[in-house]
Parts: structure tokens; sequence; C-alpha cells
């Protein structure tokens, strides 16, 4: 019995001192407000790395910032207010003791500026007799004018591409480039000279040399009346080399207007290309026809 009195005591006596030694150890704690009070302070996020534009580089005040336009003005070159252009086509034909179809098309583009006129055209003429194809050509040409804004005087270069089935070569190749000059020029009709220098190519035909060649022209637009329009041509290559060798084409054609709503036209043109040099082929050329041309 004593002993487990004992044995008690010191229980005790041992969970006093925790007891005590606890609070001592507590004591030495810092208070919670003054733990809360000191807190480690939180990181300020790092300063912006923008560059700030320096005091002076932008424009002066009450000038306006000038944006340039890219150079080849894409809005501008698809406007279709400085674009115009047509298509053409004819079709004839025979049936009985002669058999034969000629189909022919075309079409046409302009885009035109204050100082500037690109223009590019196609024809494309096909004609089959009695089972035999007697004529197959197609012509594409694109020519670009640079006006003297304010003088009668141009700059020009123009490519033609001639494919003929019944020629001595496959296809001439043609560039050239020069001045030109407005005799007059006005909303009814307008006139101009050109000359220049250029050079031809016939490919896989008997001369299939580069032919440095001279070209010397002549254009006329005019407007009849309100639904009439005539245009004229022509063309004069002479050799450099030797200018007793030559090419000539000339262009007639006279439109008249059918409907105006449905920007219908007639069209009746010929064309006449000459060539001194035929290597054994006739040396001339005659195309007429009588088309239905729509304006886009």
């Amino acid at each position: 019995m004593l002993r487990l009195r004992f044995l008690l005591s010191l229980v005790a006596v041992a969970a006093v001192g925790a007891v005590a030694l606890g609070q001592d150890e507590l004591s030495l704690l810092p208070p919670v407000d003054d733990v809360l009070g000191n807190r480690v302070p939180i990181a300020a996020p790092p300063p912006s790395t923008t560059a700030e534009e320096p005091e002076g580089i932008g424009p002066p005040a009450g000038v306006d910032e000038v944006v340039q336009e890219p150079w080849y003005a894409p809005d501008v070159f698809l406007d279709r207010e400085i674009w115009e252009g047509s298509v053409e086509f004819g079709l004839n034909g025979t049936t009985g003791n002669t058999e034969s179809t000629s189909f022919r098309t075309g079409a046409d583009a302009k885009h035109k500026t204050a100082c500037n006129t690109l223009a590019m055209n196609l024809t494309y003429a096909r004609t089959y007799a009695n089972g035999r194809e007697t004529q197959h050509n197609a012509i594409s040409t694109v020519r670009d004018d640079w006006d003297f804004c304010n003088s009668p005087w141009l700059m020009f270069v123009k490519q033609v591409t001639e494919y003929d089935e019944f020629k001595a070569y496959d296809m001439r190749l043609t560039a050239n480039g020069g001045l030109g000059y407005y005799v007059f020029k006005n909303d009814a009709a307008k006139w101009t000279l050109r000359a220049g220098g250029g050079a031809s190519h016939e490919v896989n035909g008997p001369n299939d040399a580069i032919t440095a060649e001279a070209v010397f022209g002549s254009e006329i637009e005019a407007k009849l009346t309100a639904r009439q329009k005539l245009e004229s041509t022509f063309e004069y290559f002479p050799e450099v080399a030797e200018w007793n060798k030559y090419r000539m084409q000339s262009k007639l054609s006279w439109a008249i207007q059918l409907d105006e709503a449905a920007k219908l036209s007639l069209k009746i043109s010929v064309i006449d290309r000459f060539d001194s040099t035929p290597e054994g082929r006739k040396p001339n050329d005659l195309d007429y026809s009588a088309l239905l041309m729509w304006k886009l």
C-alpha cells in the first residue's frame, strides 16, 4: 500500500514538472501579435521590361504621323473603278456540199490611272474545212505605258507572243520598248505615235536566232458617236542588221453598242500580218471577223 502511494506521488511530481517546464519554454517564444506583425514581406513583381519611348522621338506636336503604304498597293491595284475589260465570241459555219466551222474568241483588260495604262489583249482563232484544220492561231499582247504627267510624251514596254500552226515556226516572242508622243488626246479621240527598239525570236523555226528590231507605230482611237467606237493600229518592225527584212501588223476594229444595260456590242475587226521572210509560206495573213462583245 505504501509502495502504491509512493508511485502515485512520483507520477504527480513528474506531471507538475512537465507542465512547469512547458510554460517556461512557451514563455521564451515571441507573442503571437509580434509574429503576425513581422511577416516576411512578399516580393514585389519585377519591373516592366517594355521600353518606354524617349522624349522627343515621336512626331512633333500638331503633326500627324505619316503611315507609309506598301509600294505595290494591292487595294488600289484591284480597284474595279480603274479596271475595264471585255470578252468577245464569234462562230460561223456551213454544212452540205462543204463542211466548215470557224471559231474565234478574245478578251481585253485595261488598268488605267492618271499617269499609267496597263493593257492586255488575247485573241484565238480556229477553223476547220471539210474535216481539215485550215486555221489555228493565238496572239497575246501586254503593254505598259507610263505618261509624263502634264506632257504629251510617254514611255512604253511591250511583249507579244504569237502562235500559228501554219507558220514555219512554233512560236514567235517579241519584246520592245521606247518613247511615244500624243499628237492629240481628248475625251473624243486620241492619236499616239511610237518609236523604239527590241528583239524577236522564232522558236523552232529555220532562223532560231534572236533578231534585233526597231519598232515604229501609230494608234488612233475615236468615239464616232455615243454608241460607236473606232480603233486603228499600225506597227512596223525592220531588222536592225538588214532593213530590207521587216514585219508589219495592222489592226482595225469597229464596235457598235447594241444594248447598254446588258453591255453588249457588235465588233467587226480586221487583222493583217505581213512578214517579208516567210520561209516558204505566204508572206501575208488576213483575219477578219464579226463578234459579239460583252463589256465587264
